[in-house]
């Protein structure tokens, strides 16, 4: 996966908003996210969500399920259900209907209605929980879940560093949309009420459309264009849109009985179709990877490929309703499961090596979480040993009102203490990157007193050279209707046209891009405008740093405020050439009228 290292946006206060979305976004993601892991699990009490312990199944017969193969001892066979069992939605409310269509809550009974043969038996069930009985496949689906934190982990990283470039915008609303679609899936959540249940449900089919319809717009961005390219995204739209509707019927259907829901939930047809939907996603993005040009190839498949098995994940765990077997429930669980952790681990691979996120930045962040995290829990360990060893006889209002002091205290200090223990590992783990933007930010204001060209030029060359890891670089200056390359070192590119896509850019905007984003004879990873009285006399191509990684927007902002420099000191030698042959041509004009009137009256 590869995204683009800089900026070119049009309004800077457009990617304030869009910042702010996403992270409006990102924040939905992370409660939707603990309020999954808290109906699982439970916190502090009996968790909501609860088990069948057996598999619900479709009939032949509208409006009616078939409850088969429950487990001795389960949530089931404790209240009296056999295999066979047959439940009719339409002798139900609507709390009972959402329940039987995907889970149990585990904090109540659900009254049912159950039809055994000729006999009609009144019953009531209550879900089992992930600790209850033999828990080891339960926890084993909870924690293969855990990809969703990575993901919203992921997703914050880019909102922080790539917020401003399309392709940061679209991968981090993927990221959060596929998260919240998950999460919301009312397979996997459970809650009391048959209203929210359909919320949840109509939720998690919009965000997971949403995610489609975000991959699909992407992979367009990339490779060539043609009529069948355009019908495969076509094809992708509609089936996407088809299964969103069918999600959306199962909605109705439940909520008012007007026609039979179960074929929307757990018909093979619709289940066919929510996995062909996916992978015509998945077509779409190898279809943009194999249309890309040789040199962006590598860039588009690291940002695309990862994002077609987690998709496809997502889907899958919408047909775990209607598992005709055990074995068949729990292959799609950790068929699901596998793809959404090799997405993960391709992800992982792409931001620490594949020019993302800077690896330092994401080690830092997590050293100081990891300090911060360790100076809380050793705090109350301390106050527990000092109320328990130092203090005899404390009262248990005594210990939670210290506590509760501590926990005011270490509030009100926490941001004081990021601020130290930021500034402790930046100045560490940063201590040469900080003195290389120094020494740009310097120079950009020695430049102006450099005389002579070629001085100015070598001197350039050579800072960038000494302080940045770039494995190229080079200047180029305006000539004649092109831009030259007048000192680079390693492979680059001479002579760049006028008209050229990213030389156009740099004209028009003034901000620092990245040529992968253009069709450009440019090559390298950034290039930045040298401006001078509003017209760009040049500019600075800088190749890809030596560990593959992005520029960070500090050191994008140091070799944007160098470039600028040296504009003004090219501009300031222009000046000073044309002063120079100004008053090279008046004095000897007034040398030659000297000489005149000299001869005249001689």
């Amino acid at each position: 996966m590869v995204m683009e290292s800089t900026v070119v946006a049009p309004a800077i206060s457009g990617d304030a908003r869009w910042k702010a979305f996403l992270l409006a976004l990102w924040t939905f993601g992370v409660i939707a996210f603990a309020a999954e892991g808290v109906d699982r699990l439970g916190f502090g009490g009996r968790p909501w969500f609860g088990w069948w312990d057996a598999i619900v199944v479709s009939t032949a017969q509208p409006f009616v399920v078939r409850l088969e193969d429950p487990h001795p001892g389960g949530a089931s066979a404790a209240a009296g259900i056999h295999g066979g069992d047959r439940i009719d939605l339409r002798e139900h409310d609507l709390d009972a209907r959402t329940r039987v269509m995907w889970q149990l809550p585990a904090t109540q009974p659900t009254r049912l209605t159950i039809h055994r043969d000729h006999e009609t038996l009144p019953i009531s069930v209550t879900g089992s929980t992930i600790w209850d009985g033999s828990s080891t496949r339960r926890i084993s689906h909870a924690l293969l879940g855990a990809p969703a934190a990575f993901f919203l982990a992921c997703a914050f990283l880019i909102i922080r560093r790539r917020s401003q470039t399309y392709a940061g915008r679209a991968l981090a609303s993927f990221l959060i949309c596929l998260t919240i679609a998950e999460m919301t899936n009312p397979a996997g959540a459970s809650v009391p009420d048959g209203n929210f249940y359909l919320l949840l449900a109509f939720g998690s089919n919009v965000f997971s459309l949403a995610a489609a319809f975000i991959v699909i717009r992407l992979s367009s961005q990339f490779g060539v264009r043609s009529g069948w390219r355009s019908s495969v995204e076509l094809v992708a739209y509609a089936t996407n849109a088809v299964s969103f509707l069918g999600g959306g019927a199962a909605c109705v259907g439940l909520w008012t009985m007007w026609f039979d829901p179960i074929p929307f939930v757990m018909g093979s047809s619709w289940g066919i179709l929510r996995i062909a939907s996916a992978v015509a996603v998945a077509i779409t993005v190898v279809v943009a990877v194999a249309c890309s040009e040789r040199s962006t190839q590598p860039r588009a498949g690291w940002l695309l490929l990862p994002l077609a098995p987690m998709f496809i994940a997502v889907s899958m765990l919408g047909n775990t309703v209607g598992a005709q077997s055990w074995r068949l429930l729990w292959a799609i669980i950790f068929g699901s499961s596998i793809l959404s952790l090799a997405g993960a681990a391709l992800i992982t691979f792409a931001l620490l090596k594949r020019r993302v996120l800077d690896v330092g930045f994401v080690l830092s962040r997590s050293i100081v979480v990891a300090v911060l995290s360790l100076v809380v829990v050793a705090a109350f360990i301390l106050l527990e040993w000092i109320l328990g060893s130092v203090v005899a006889n404390v009262s248990h209002a005594t210990g939670v009102a210290a506590n509760a002091a501590l926990a005011l205290v270490l509030g009100l200090s926490i941001r004081m203490m990021h601020q130290r223990v930021d500034d402790l590992v930046d100045s560490v783990m940063f201590r040469k990157r900080h003195e290389d933007t120094r020494a740009l930010r310097e120079f950009a204001k020695e430049a102006a007193f450099v005389s002579g060209r070629d001085a100015l030029v070598d001197i350039a060359i050579e800072k960038l050279r000494r302080h940045t890891d770039a494995r190229s670089a080079g200047l180029f200056l305006r000539n004649n209707g092109t831009y030259r390359a007048i000192r680079h070192f390693s492979e680059g590119v001479a002579v760049v046209g006028e008209n050229d896509a990213a030389v156009l850019a740099l004209k028009t905007w003034h901000k620092p891009l990245d040529p992968h984003a253009y069709e450009t004879a440019l090559k390298g990873d950034l290039a930045l405008p040298m401006v001078a009285r509003g017209e760009v006399l040049g500019f600075v191509v800088c190749g890809e740093r030596a560990g593959g990684e992005a520029y960070a927007p500090d050191e994008i902002d140091a070799l944007a405020q160098f470039a600028q420099g040296l504009g003004t000191a090219f501009d300031g030698l222009s000046d000073a050439r044309e002063g120079e042959t100004l008053a090279r041509s008046i004095r000897d004009l007034r040398e030659s009228i000297d000489r005149h009137f000299a001869k005249a009256r001689s």
